[in-house]
């Protein structure tokens, strides 16, 4: 989120999105924050579509509104606003409306919101700090410390690390959440995150950047993009693409091989974070909503996906699940599983060997009074889930 760009203009020609917003913070963001976002013809006859996923929420006077998203093992998205609020809403359902919060923290103290496992971590930019949730929006407790104007996020789904970039100091922060320790890995100023757990890509002053994780090296350096902000991986069917959310009310489509740069979408209001939905669509976030952008048929921002063997079994008896990636793993593929069945039990995870597409695990049930439904979700660059009823 730029806020410091809006707030100090330091190249009105070179940020001009950013500038308009701030030199007429009273008269223009009422019209602009409104502003619909439509797909262009080429997105349209490429087979991408474009729906609202929630609207209604409240915006500050640099047209900042909904932020982070996250989403738990209930299929709930949670989401949080510069206003410090964590609303709740259905993951994969469309058309709904933010009312009220479900937790309150102040002004700018819930600026980004992420899933490490089953644990849910929250950034607070007033105290400098990330916390973790309870399942009730409220602090279980704080994490790290000492992470001054904080901004994206990303973990890295082999460490179960999370990067934070922060505008302060212009620096990307490695905090490893389970032991509560943190360390500056790059200097360099970073807005939006994202990382297969090989490379961690940045939006970074109007450009878009790519680290080796193994030694941070710079690898890829994408040229000038005006706004760029939140960014998303592409996985079946977008290996290869990024998707860029940007201040300016347009989405774009990177090729990261050739940098080409196709326009998705115009007419937006303030686009920040980006976040990939459990049902493979990406969730971007506007001034006063969250769009979904849907990709063409046969593609994903999501390249795993889990089947249950059977999906309804009875109480006492094992079940197999399968998690499956759409191409060979080229390493060692970690993949976390949790459930909010309380019948049910599953391993922490299971691992698809390199070379490998699929793997298994055995998934135990209990005795139950009456059918019990819920979810098993498995999580790699994003969580795919499947429902799994243990019959009486």
């Amino acid at each position: 989120m730029n806020n410091q760009r809006a707030a100090n203009i330091a190249s009105v020609g070179r940020k001009m999105c950013v500038a308009i917003a701030s030199l007429f913070l009273i008269a223009l963001p009422q019209r602009n924050a409104k502003a619909q976002m439509t797909l262009t013809p080429g997105a349209q006859a490429a087979g991408w579509t474009i729906s609202d996923f929630a609207t209604n929420f409240p915006a500050d006077n640099y047209n900042v509104g909904p932020l982070g998203v996250a989403f738990n093992d209930a299929g709930q998205a949670l989401v949080t606003d510069s206003f410090g609020d964590v609303r709740v809403f259905q993951a994969n359902a469309d058309n709904q409306i933010a009312h009220g919060a479900m937790a309150s923290f102040g002004w700018i103290q819930a600026i980004n919101i992420t899933r490490v496992g089953s644990h849910i971590y929250m950034l607070q930019r007033g105290n400098s700090r990330l916390v973790e949730l309870n399942a009730d929006g409220s602090i279980n407790h704080v994490v790290v410390t000492g992470i001054p104007n904080a901004a994206g996020m990303a973990v890295n789904p082999n460490t179960g690390h999370i990067y934070i970039g922060s505008w302060t100091g212009a620096r990307i922060t490695e905090v490893d959440p389970l032991k509560g320790t943190r360390a500056v890995i790059l200097v360099q100023l970073a807005d939006g995150l994202a990382t297969d757990g090989i490379t961690l890509w940045a939006a970074s002053d109007e450009h878009i950047k790519a680290f080796r994780l193994s030694d941070m090296t710079q690898v890829y350096d994408s040229g000038y993009i005006l706004g760029a902000d939140g960014i998303s991986l592409g996985a079946a069917g977008l290996s290869g693409s990024l998707i860029i959310n940007t201040n300016c009310g347009q989405v774009f489509q990177m090729d990261t091989q050739t940098k080409a740069l196709t326009l998705i979408g115009t007419g937006g209001s303030r686009g920040d974070f980006t976040a990939v939905a459990p049902n493979g669509t990406v969730l971007l976030t506007q001034s006063h909503k969250i769009v979904r952008l849907s990709p063409p048929t046969g593609s994903s921002f999501i390249g795993l996906g889990i089947s249950l063997s059977p999906s309804s079994v009875k109480g006492g008896a094992n079940a197999i699940g399968t998690v499956t990636v759409s191409t060979a793993a080229p390493r060692n593929l970690v993949i976390q599983l949790t459930t909010n069945n309380p019948a049910v039990t599953v391993p922490t995870s299971v691992t698809i060997v390199a070379g490998s597409n699929t793997a298994s695990f055995t998934i135990k049930t209990k005795s139950v009074s009456q059918n019990t439904a819920g979810f098993i979700n498995a999580t790699l660059n994003g969580m795919s889930s499947a429902q799994i009823t243990v019959l009486k």
